[in-house]
């Protein structure tokens, strides 16, 4: 017999494998609430991509320096607007000759990959980031100085690499 304290799962409408099916779809749910508590990952694919697209843009390929762009950065940075893009920047600083090794980080849940350039007349930083799928959501070259600070380089003397 019940006393009166006691709960009979039965007696509130409930059976024991509903019971069981809550508990265990409850266990079955925490690798995903553990998961979101942990912070966001790089993607490892970034880099790969980054490195993809300059090797593409020093061939002057930009067809092919854009086919790891999502769908928006396609709309908003089309072959054509790449290509324009890249010039100007060889315009006002001359020829790039040697590309930095990548340094990789997060920022508002995107992967940045950020790439020192040496250009004739200017150090340069590439700054790629990705979503978290892998593709390319934005790109952008800046003058090493607006780098935010936390992803300035320790050393600025970069390795003397063969390609740009």
């Amino acid at each position: 017999m019940n006393s009166p304290d006691s709960i009979d799962p039965r007696a509130q409408g409930f059976g024991y494998r509903t019971l069981a099916l809550a508990l265990t779809l409850s266990f079955a749910m925490l690798p995903l609430l553990a998961s979101a508590e942990e912070p966001a990952k790089p993607n490892s694919q970034c880099r790969e991509h980054s490195e993809a697209m300059l090797d593409a843009i020093a061939k002057a390929d930009f067809a092919t320096a854009s086919i790891n762009f999502d769908d928006a950065m396609k709309t908003a940075l089309p072959p054509l607007a790449l290509n324009q893009s890249w010039d100007a920047l060889v315009a006002k600083y001359g020829q790039p000759h040697q590309r930095g090794p990548a340094r990789v980080g997060m920022a508002q849940g995107f992967t940045l990959v950020q790439t020192p350039l040496k250009f004739d007349h200017g150090d340069l930083t590439a700054q790629v980031a990705c979503a978290t799928s892998g593709a390319i959501s934005g790109f952008h070259v800046l003058p090493i100085d607006q780098i935010p600070d936390v992803a300035k380089p320790t050393d600025p003397s970069l390795p003397e690499q063969p390609k740009f």
